[in-house]
């Protein structure tokens, strides 16, 4: 009996999960695309095939769910920069993560992307709400890219760690602005300049 029972408290646990996960996929593709405004608990939970009423199960009220799925977001985004790298080869891991992110496919589909870029703005007007998830998960980001910079430039870790914040703010900013402006053009300039410039970086 008592296997039995544990046997159902683990399905029922695994079931939980997988519904989590659902809510903060769904959460986050409408967070990125829709901003905090636009993206409403209803519009989520229906895009993620349960009911409203099941969201309490999961999250306290919706800035919990913003925070969780913009972590969500941040840490899926990250493992598609780094997707099918050798993190041995430290300039090639780079000089991807730069092709990736500054990319016109990145820049077309905010939905599938980094958030920073789609969501900053917002987050920032609930800063006292969202900062320590914010700033948490830009550290996780410079954490893991600075490790190919210290390795790649050799540099004292303090150099090493502003180098990899310069690079990320470089392009976290190129693929906002390459988004805001009216010219496809002028957005292609924005995205080659900004991965020249990128790889410069790196290189020195």
């Amino acid at each position: 009996m008592t296997i039995i029972m544990q046997g159902e408290a683990n399905a029922k646990a695994q079931k939980k999960q997988a519904s989590r996960e659902r809510i903060l996929r769904s959460a986050a593709a409408q967070l990125r695309s829709m901003g905090i405004d636009g993206a409403s608990v209803s519009s989520i939970m229906e895009a993620a095939g349960l009911t409203h009423g099941g969201f309490y199960a999961h999250f306290e009220d919706k800035l919990d769910l913003i925070n969780a799925a913009f972590a969500y977001a941040m840490d899926s985004s990250r493992e598609q920069w780094l997707k099918n790298l050798d993190p041995a080869d430290h300039e090639k891991v780079l000089e991807m993560m730069i092709k990736r992110y500054l990319s016109r496919d990145h820049r077309d589909h905010p939905e599938h992307g980094c958030p920073l870029p789609a969501l900053a703005a917002d987050m920032a007007l609930h800063h006292e709400d969202t900062a320590e998830t914010v700033e948490a998960c830009i550290q996780k980001s410079i954490e893991v890219t600075g490790r190919h910079v210290r390795e790649l430039e050799g540099a004292p870790p303090k150099e090493a760690e502003d180098l990899t914040i310069a690079l990320f703010s470089l392009c976290v900013g190129g693929v906002l602005i390459s988004r805001a402006v009216e010219s496809p053009e002028f957005s292609n300039q924005i995205l080659r300049a900004c991965r020249r410039f990128a790889r410069t970086m790196i290189r020195q």
